[in-house]
């Protein structure tokens, strides 16, 4: 619908899984918005104002909606939005002994499986009274499955370019990775986001392998490794994640 596609991620590995499926066949239309869709038999016409599109098959991927609705939750006073149920830092909603996890709920985090496990085993602690705390979010990844793949997580490259006095970027170019050059990739770059004290705090990566990269990349981010603590990793070699951190 406008001039950027996938807007959360780092724009020019964006524009590189764009152009390769560019190259590869696959037509990019921006800016524009799906009016009308009509069945013609075994056809479909896409009507977006400005283009006519006749195609066999349409694929509606316009994200996902709480549901939130038709389900009692303002006979019992609990309370939400079009973005989900409100909850505070235990997770409570507005009805203090209803709890909420997951896409359900109003939140910056990203709404993952993995995001909703970890609220779940949160809510565990918490009702089996082995904490009292409030839920503390790890960092948490996203990836996408394009081809290739494109993962981030941590501090993003428009915060820390924002704020240079605060981060370092390295940026690697995945071709010149002796590693990567054993299934010859011919694409991909990574940019690693370092604090003062050079602790990696982010990263993000285009590549085949950048769902793995950003996993293996995960407990340095998590637990601040410094560099004292990044000598002491020993990895199984030759694997990803022994390349991986490498670069670090």
């Amino acid at each position: 619908r406008g001039d950027k596609a996938l807007r959360a991620y780092h724009q020019p590995f964006v524009e590189e899984i764009i152009n390769d499926l560019t190259k590869r066949g696959v037509t990019f239309m921006r800016g524009v918005t799906v009016e009308e869709i009509t069945e013609n038999g075994q056809q479909y016409t896409v009507n977006t104002g400005s283009a006519t599109i006749e195609t066999d098959w349409v694929l509606d991927a316009t994200g996902r909606i709480p549901n939130v609705e038709n389900i009692g939750l303002e006979e019992v006073g609990v309370k939400y939005n079009a973005k989900g149920i409100f909850v505070d830092d235990y997770l409570r909603t507005s009805v203090p002994n209803i709890y909420a996890s997951g896409d359900v709920i109003d939140k910056s985090q990203p709404k993952l499986t993995p995001t909703a496990i970890f609220e779940s085993l949160y809510l565990m602690h918490t009702f089996a009274g082995e904490t009292t705390e409030p839920i503390v979010y790890p960092v948490i990844p996203s990836v996408v499955f394009t081809s290739p793949r494109l993962a981030q997580v941590g501090v993003t490259v428009a915060e820390a370019k924002a704020h240079p006095e605060s981060y370092t970027l390295e940026t690697n170019h995945i071709p010149d990775d002796w590693y990567r050059q054993v299934d010859q990739e011919q694409m991909g770059d990574n940019v690693l986001i370092f604090d003062k004290n050079h602790k990696l705090v982010g990263a993000t990566e285009v590549s085949h392998k950048a769902d793995d990269v950003i996993n293996a990349l995960l407990p340095a981010i998590e637990f601040k490794f410094g560099p004292s603590e990044i000598e002491r990793m020993v990895h199984l070699f030759p694997t990803i994640a022994s390349s991986a951190w490498g670069q670090l």
